[in-house]
C-alpha cells in the first residue's frame, strides 16, 4: 500500500500492484532482464559478485578480486 499527502492533508493511495504499474517499475524490470539475458556474460558477473556490503576486510578484498576483472565488461555493457 502506498500513501502519500500533500501540503492541505488531502491523502492519495492506491495498492502496491497499482503503484508498480503507475511507476512503471515492473516495465523497467522487465526490459533489464532482456537485456541481460542477451549478454550472458553480464549475468554471469552480476550473478555471482560478491557482496561489497561486508566489514569484513577478507569479504572486501573477496569483491575487489572478483571485480577488477569484470569491470571493463560490465563499463561496456550497453544498455
Amino acid at each position: 500500500m502506498f500513501v502519500a499527502t500533500n501540503e492541505s492533508g488531502t491523502k492519495a493511495s492506491c495498492s502496491t500492484r497499482e503503484f508498480y504499474v503507475d511507476a512503471r517499475y515492473t516495465e523497467s524490470l522487465k526490459k533489464i532482464k532482456r537485456w541481460q539475458d542477451s549478454r550472458p556474460d553480464i549475468l554471469e558477473a552480476i550473478r555471482n559478485m560478491p557482496t561489497k556490503k561486508t566489514a569484513s576486510v577478507g569479504k572486501l578484498k573477496q569483491y575487489v578480486a572478483f571485480f577488477l576483472p569484470h569491470l571493463d565488461c560490465l563499463i561496456d555493457f550497453d544498455i
